[in-house]
């Protein structure tokens, strides 16, 4: 096999794992049980955990992008090409649906019946006094920042500080979580929307978790590389 499509195999894999794992346990550390009530505040920790052990597992595979809007701006980066960066998308997606399906394999059924604003267990929907615009906003902004991050961690200025990728990362989609998940589901990630959704059949407002990340997520990146990065590396290999 050729190294190139050897390679292209193992990142699919890996984003599909990733993925996958990301919508399984991130979703289980948002649920709550009859004995255990999970506030807000836990389910951002939790949330920043998973983050930190996917890139810590993937990272130096995949880049354990994990998500389709980082792939984007790892594509705008020059990182990955386009046609590397459709196999990461489609793994992405699968992932995502697949790790949900063991959701709902392994937990409960009184978890996953469980409606949230009239809707699916870890579905993202805008909640009940945010309207469509400000949700809208909100996943635009906070996906914003998020590649921010990952701009500055590819960025070659940062070349010899990746030690600390998968902590960073980790808070940095936590905090963001903890900060936004009330208002608009704190999504950033159309894989993880879409998983949920599908299995529930449930798509209202769900174009919101697929145009605000992207087009924040094209906007951020091309911000980044032409006006905030001061050289490129040809030939980098994606970070995260």
């Amino acid at each position: 096999m050729h190294s190139s499509v050897r390679h292209g195999v193992k990142c699919f894999f890996a984003e599909i794992l990733g993925t996958g794992l990301l919508v399984f346990l991130g979703c289980m550390g948002c649920s709550s049980t009859v004995n255990s009530i999970t506030s807000p505040l836990q389910a951002s920790i939790n949330v920043s955990l998973v983050v930190m052990m996917i890139v810590q597992c993937f990272g130096c595979i995949s880049g354990a992008h994990i998500n389709p809007m980082i792939t984007v701006a790892a594509c705008v980066y020059d990182l990955v090409s386009i046609r590397l960066g459709l196999v990461y998308v489609c793994a992405q997606i699968l992932g995502a649906t697949l790790g949900y399906g063991l959701l709902k394999a392994f937990l409960p059924a009184y978890i996953m019946d469980v409606a949230y604003n009239d809707h699916g267990f870890c579905v993202t929907v805008p909640a009940k006094d945010i309207t469509v615009a400000q949700a809208f906003g909100i996943e635009f902004i906070i996906t914003s920042v998020f590649v921010m991050v990952c701009c500055g961690i590819w960025d070659p200025r940062s070349a010899t500080l990746i030690d600390s990728v998968a902590l960073r990362l980790g808070f940095t989609v936590g905090g963001l979580v903890g900060i936004a998940g009330s208002f608009s589901g704190a999504s950033m990630n159309p894989a993880r929307s879409l998983g949920p959704a599908l299995w529930h059949m449930d798509f209202e407002n769900h174009w919101i978790y697929w145009v605000a990340p992207l087009t924040s997520s094209l906007l951020t990146s091309y911000l980044y590389k032409y006006f905030f990065r001061s050289t490129l590396r040809p030939g980098s290999v994606s970070a995260i």
